[in-house]
């Protein structure tokens, strides 16, 4: 029986190029009251509204602005290398020696942070310095997949501290609250995104050395875009959060951020991590192995490749595919042995004759010159021993026609000329004007690579993804469900952006479309 198969300047200078930029924040603590309304609720130990006049210092060529937009008046935007230090603090109950306590904000990103850094948002410091120092008790920071991350820092009950990371992605270029809770007592800590649990975990901060904490905004820069109303407690807070000071109490509360259809989402700016709810059912027999190598043990970087592998794998959640089906591996842990573990035993053990299985590779390819063939190179691959360290297509290929599958879709964001972008090559060796054979995968096999040819495959720095991963998310956002249509409408499109970049580089579809069309499906 024939199967089918789819895969983020205080007015002195610290040094010639550090400078901290000293505002003045309304501090209830110090006893400025007049910004909240204490009948309202309790009183903040720290706030700071932005409302007022610009006070800030600014520095030629270093902008740090006020800026209108926000729906409860102004903000405070930040252009990725400027930060601004808070009033220190007391964030600890009295006599005790960890935080208990609330921290809220406003955020409107204009770019998620370049992959593998965080952005901080909020860093604590324990030590009144003229920057932000390495002695910090935790912080609050943005992922390069959009996510909120919170860090005890070093001090974490007696050992290290673990952190949370919000479920859900914030949109750019649109305003989004978030609060962090942190009880002691009762021995947990949640994260809020526009007044929903989130996420949550069991985990408490320790307080710093001199039981003062020293707020800063975009702590060591890298954070690129608005903060708004900054509120700190020394409790533990529930929502609704915001709506209590009284200088906006007559205005309606921002309503709470639910994704859209993925036409009302694209309005918001071309943004993959707004990922559609696809109202897919569960399906429990279907798998997936997604493999992203950004930093490899001995070879340049291939740059999004792990942030790349992050969002598609949360593409498959949303398309049905279970957690715990999914083996997603980055980095390090994409090993040569972990990959042939994977494909070669992980896979054959739980696919059945109804599945569907999808492949995604992104990172580097390489070409033996003295064979012809192309490998997949791991994280400690070495593009001189490809026969000992890499991965080749034509053992790919041959593992994955064993399956006992229904459908199996591979996609590789990768090249295997050796001429760059994600493709390495033997010192010495010279690119192949043809691209290495990949080998010719079995009839019900379908595969989409992003490029072919003697072509490379590249990235995008202004969308921070892979050019033909971001087109392909791009258009199962955008309501595509089979590998035909996909194909149909990137082509034009990953071509176009290429030569925008000046690189020549054309997805490839094996089989045709001829015989792909009405068969491999993404979405049911």
């Amino acid at each position: 029986m024939r199967k089918t198969i789819l895969v983020l300047v205080a007015a002195a200078f610290f040094t010639v190029c550090v400078f901290v930029i000293n505002a003045t924040a309304f501090n209830p603590a110090a006893g400025d009251k007049t910004a909240v309304d204490s009948t309202s609720g309790p009183i903040p130990v720290l706030y700071d509204p932005f409302d007022r006049e610009n006070p800030v210092v600014k520095l030629p060529g270093i902008p740090l602005t006020y800026i209108r937009g926000h729906d409860r008046d102004t903000a405070i935007y930040f252009d990725g290398k400027t930060y601004l230090r808070e009033p220190g603090l007391t964030f600890v109950p009295a006599g005790k020696n960890w935080i208990e306590g609330t921290v809220e904000f406003w955020i409107k990103p204009s770019a998620y942070p370049v992959a593998p850094h965080n952005s901080y948002i909020v860093l604590f410091n324990w030590y009144d310095s003229l920057k932000p120092s390495a002695g910090y008790v935790g912080d609050i920071s943005l992922t390069p997949e959009g996510k909120i991350i919170d860090s005890c820092g070093w001090e974490w009950g007696g050992g290290n501290p673990p952190s949370i990371t919000s479920a859900s992605s914030v949109p750019i270029g649109t305003w989004t609250h978030v609060a962090i809770v942190w009880s002691k007592i009762e021995g947990y800590t949640r994260l809020y995104l526009n007044n929903r649990l989130d996420a949550e975990i069991e985990m408490y901060c320790a307080r710093g050395s001199n039981g003062i904490i020293y707020p800063w905004l975009a702590g060591y820069g890298g954070y690129t875009g608005a903060i708004d109303e900054l509120k700190i407690y020394d409790e533990p807070m529930h929502p609704p959060f915001y709506g209590k000071p009284s200088a906006y109490a007559a205005k309606k509360p921002v309503e709470a951020y639910t994704p859209k259809s993925y036409k009302e989402e694209y309005s918001l700016g071309e943004n993959i991590r707004n990922i559609p709810d696809f109202k897919s059912t569960p399906r429990v027999n279907d798998f997936a192995v997604v493999i992203g190598i950004e930093s490899y043990q001995s070879l340049p970087g291939s740059d999004y490749s792990k942030s790349d592998a992050g969002i598609v794998k949360d593409y498959l959640k949303a398309l049905g595919f279970p957690e715990r089906n999914i083996e997603f591996m980055t980095d390090e842990k994409a090993t040569k042995s972990s990959i042939e573990k994977t494909i070669e035993a992980w896979l054959p053990n739980r696919v059945k004759a109804n599945s569907r299985v999808f492949i995604y590779y992104s990172g580097h390819g390489a070409p033996d010159p003295s064979k012809g063939e192309a490998y997949l190179v791991p994280y400690d691959g070495d593009p001189n021993y490809l026969a000992f360290t890499g991965y080749s297509l034509k053992r790919l290929y041959e593992k994955l026609g064993n399956l006992p599958a229904a459908e199996v879709i591979v996609m590789l964001d990768s090249c295997f000329s050796g001429s760059g972008g994600r493709s390495v090559l033997a010192k010495g060796a010279r690119p192949l004007v043809m691209m290495a054979s990949t080998g010719k995968p079995p009839s019900h096999i379908a595969v989409i690579t992003a490029s072919h040819g003697s072509q490379i495959s590249t990235s995008s720095a202004e969308k921070g993804h892979g050019v033909f991963t971001y087109h392909f998310l791009k258009a199962i956002q955008e309501g595509k469900k089979n590998l035909a249509d996909i194909y149909e409408t990137i082509k034009p499109q990953v071509e176009d952006e290429a030569k925008r970049l000046n690189v020549s580089q054309s997805p490839s579809l094996t089989p045709g479309m001829d015989k792909v069309r009405g068969r491999f499906s993404l979405r049911k």
